[in-house]
């Protein structure tokens, strides 16, 4: 589920059409994938992904860790998260296998749906990593994260 170190992403947001954030592979350093992420304003953000037997880890260069994925990976497959010592845990439930997604950046099959407790879903592609996420709780869906380019 994690990135392809080959390639470059762009991701907009919804909180600002204009704002995007372009994200680059830049190493690996004890078998954790480094990239940088460079947004619109110039600035940079620094994000680690990890994946082996056990799972995917998706968090900061820094050591943080913001969100892990089990595996191994199936339908209905449920865990949750408590990075965050001030919030509730984040309850997620993996509800499909086989979603089609289309964004900006194309049109992807098999894509794994993972729904939280917090009204989000996220919708990854193996071999691309996240493609988009949004926000269930309004009535008119909100792309709160989308691919917009794969170059």
């Amino acid at each position: 589920m994690k990135p392809n170190p080959r390639k470059t992403y762009v991701y907009s947001y919804s909180f600002d059409e204009n704002y995007s954030e372009t994200v680059k592979y830049t190493g690996t350093d004890l078998g954790i994938d480094n990239w940088t992420g460079r947004d619109t304003d110039g600035d940079t953000y620094d994000y680690a992904y990890s994946e082996d037997k056990d799972g995917f880890i998706v968090g900061w260069q820094d050591g943080f860790i913001s969100s892990t994925v089990p595996y191994p990976l199936k339908l209905n497959t449920k865990w949750t998260d408590d990075f965050y010592e001030d919030e509730d845990p984040i309850t997620y439930v993996v509800t499909s296998m086989n979603k089609t997604i289309t964004t900006p950046a194309g049109t992807f099959k098999n894509a794994i749906e993972i729904k939280t407790n917090f009204d989000t879903s996220e919708y990854y592609v193996q071999g691309v990593g996240l493609v988009l996420m949004l926000d269930t709780s309004v009535k008119l869906v909100d792309k709160i994260q989308e691919l917009k380019k794969i170059y």
